[in-house]
């Protein structure tokens, strides 16, 4: 029984750490593309006082679709 319950138990933590792995993935790409999508979205037309145009970012979540 001890045996089977070990057994049982290492399968389970290997699949456990295949799921972290695959998860801690799945979250670095969501993380790539939402940084892509983002500097898609890059704008230039802010101005200064002196007429320069200063470079601010827009957030994905901030442009209104």
């Amino acid at each position: 029984m001890k045996a089977k319950l070990g057994e049982i138990i290492f399968k389970l933590k290997k699949a456990n750490d295949l799921n972290a792995f695959l998860v801690s993935s799945a979250l670095e790409y969501i993380d790539f593309m939402t940084n892509v999508i983002s500097s898609y979205f890059s704008d230039n037309t802010t101005y200064q006082k002196d007429g320069q145009t200063s470079a601010q970012k827009k957030n994905l979540f901030d442009v209104k679709l």
